[in-house]
């Protein structure tokens, strides 16, 4: 059924015919930035082994490390063909972006942010988050979060029995806890009538947590569509608040990388180091090309900017896919024809190319 599916597909694809290259070329990146950026290139000589693999979705490391291990020989190279990159490892502290941030009164934890190719950011909490402690505060990033994540837990305990109605009762809780919490409220800039009640910490100059005033005008958490900072941070933490890495600070904050619901170790150099040339991957379809960031580590190369030559191969990827599905699934058939055109030139005589993409060769499946 499946396979009867995705031929059908295939065939509504080819009857839209250069409609669908025009559907998907709004979408496709600059030129440049589809073509490899650098060589890397090593001695071999003799037959190349390859350890290849992809779609690694929900299945456990360590037997994949112990397989590996066991293979009896050491393979020249280990080749990962995409699809959720960001399981192997968190983000490369080096691809973190560092908002800058001229207001009075900023979020003091806000949703990491990773740089883009084309100059930009992507921010999620699924990346982890950025804390901005003041250099005003007098303790560790860890001591800030973790009395800031038993703060939502009591707010939220003390919602639940009905002790904390109205902002005058916010205020009063505050006080107990730190007199420099204070208690602001403001229309919800989104022009709904929900007003949002801010609490501030004056010594810090942050805004620590946002609650909401329901319609008839009581105190509750904010929706989860609004939901961000200590609130997701807590729904994503144990009992004990997660790692903190200082990674800048200016004139007003030092900055913390917190590695959120992150994996704990990068499995990409965990298997670079299993094979005699390290580890190549590309993204598959389903992340967007900012999952790249997730790629690094010693001898770990991402194939789309990279061109990696091993002796007389020279090996490329094909990230994505032209099928329209997904983040990165919106290539043009020119574009791939563009990136192989361009590595074949740089073939010399009796030199093999190799191909990884993600997207298997048609008829497979």
């Amino acid at each position: 059924m499946r396979k009867a599916s995705r031929n059908r597909r295939l065939q509504d694809k080819e009857n839209q015919g250069e409609n669908f290259e025009e559907y998907k070329r709004p979408h496709r990146p600059p030129t440049k930035l589809l073509l490899p950026q650098r060589l890397i290139a090593t001695k071999h000589q003799g037959p190349l082994t390859i350890f290849a693999f992809s779609d690694y979705r929900i299945h456990d490391f360590e037997p994949l490390l112990e397989y590996v291990d066991k293979l009896g020989k050491k393979p020249d190279l280990i080749v990962y063909a995409g699809d959720d990159i960001m399981r192997f490892a968190p983000p490369s502290l080096e691809s973190l972006h560092i908002s800058a941030y001229n207001e009075k009164y900023p979020e003091e934890l806000v949703d990491a942010g990773v740089s883009t190719q084309r100059g930009g950011c992507c921010s999620s909490s699924l990346f982890g988050f950025m804390l901005l402690l003041s250099k005003r505060f007098n303790g560790s990033a860890w001591d800030r979060v973790s009395a800031m994540l038993k703060l939502v837990r009591d707010i939220r305990k003390a919602l639940e029995e009905q002790r904390l109605q109205s902002p005058e009762a916010l205020q009063e809780f505050l006080a107990r806890i730190s007199p420099s919490f204070k208690v602001e409220m403001v229309n919800d800039p989104f022009g709904s009538e929900t007003r949002e009640v801010i609490i501030k910490d004056e010594t810090a100059r942050t805004k620590v947590l946002t609650l909401e005033l329901d319609e008839s005008g009581r105190l509750r958490e904010p929706q989860p569509e609004f939901e961000h900072g200590y609130w997701i941070l807590d729904s994503m933490s144990g009992d004990e608040a997660p790692p903190c890495v200082k990674v800048y600070e200016d004139k007003r904050y030092f900055y913390y990388y917190i590695a959120a619901n992150q994996p704990k170790r990068n499995f990409f150099e965990e298997l670079a180091k299993r094979a005699k040339y390290g580890l190549v991957a590309i993204i598959g379809n389903d992340e967007g090309p900012v999952a790249r960031a997730w790629i690094y580590g010693e001898n770990v190369y991402d194939l789309h900017g990279t061109l990696f030559k091993v002796g007389p191969f020279l090996i490329t990827g094909l990230e994505g896919s032209t099928d329209g599905m997904g983040d990165s699934g919106k290539y043009l058939e020119g574009d791939v024809r563009l990136r192989l055109e361009f590595v074949q030139r740089m073939l010399k005589q009796d030199e093999k190319l190799i191909i990884v993409s993600h997207t298997p060769p048609r008829g497979v499946l």
